[in-house]
């Protein structure tokens, strides 16, 4: 976490896609995305977040992640469209969006609820939580409900996979744990359903419910 957050931080505000060799890198040489990819900065922010709040229970007080981690947040939340939606990439410098499309910024929503309970500044707090549940309810409805679950890896791109149900998993059980609301311990449970049966898919058949 240490090594991120000195260094991870576009000038947009949002982390690096990737580091190799000791370069951080806004697009990764192997990827198929057009500039800053959100899988690993919005995936990386949910576990920085859950590793903050595990080092608050100690009395332990991280102040560079997080103000790496709300770096993230609030870039996200100055892009977040009026309906939920985060773009899928950005530029890395200017934080333009490039694309629309793709499951994979649903993450976000966790990373903004697990730090909407560590916030002290309950404004600050209200304003993620906000944003949190108005991702999640995006994803929800455009994604989640259709089964359409494209964007995550880098590589397969546009395709369907199983990386973009397991950051949405996190997310939905994030927002279900800060919010007590059943919607999205439903979609969650939906979610994990999807990527047991990606996993099993070649010989176990699961019963209906």
């Amino acid at each position: 976490c240490d090594y991120l957050c000195r260094g991870g931080l576009t000038k947009s505000g949002i982390f690096y896609s990737e580091n190799a060799k000791g370069v951080w890198l806004e697009k990764v040489f192997w990827g198929q995305a057009d500039g800053l990819h959100m899988r690993n900065p919005s995936e990386g922010s949910c576990y920085l977040a859950l590793a903050l709040e595990y080092e608050r229970g100690f009395n332990r007080w991280r102040p560079e992640w997080e103000r790496a981690l709300k770096s993230n947040l609030d870039a996200v939340v100055r892009l977040q469209r009026k309906d939920g939606a985060i773009p899928h990439e950005i530029n890395g410098r200017t934080g333009k969006p490039l694309s629309w499309v793709g499951a994979t910024s649903g993450a976000w929503a966790g990373a903004l609820s697990v730090y909407s309970r560590l916030a002290e500044d309950k404004a600050l707090s209200r304003k993620y939580l906000a944003a949190a549940r108005k991702a999640g309810a995006y994803y929800l409805a455009h994604y989640v409900e259709r089964e359409r679950y494209i964007g995550g890896p880098y590589d397969t791109y546009m395709a369907p996979n199983m990386e973009d149900p397991y950051n949405l998993l996190l997310a939905y059980s994030e927002l279900y744990r800060t919010t007590r609301e059943k919607r999205w311990l439903s979609a969650a449970r939906r979610v994990a359903d999807h990527l047991l049966s990606w996993r099993y898919l070649y010989d176990v058949r699961f019963p209906d419910g």
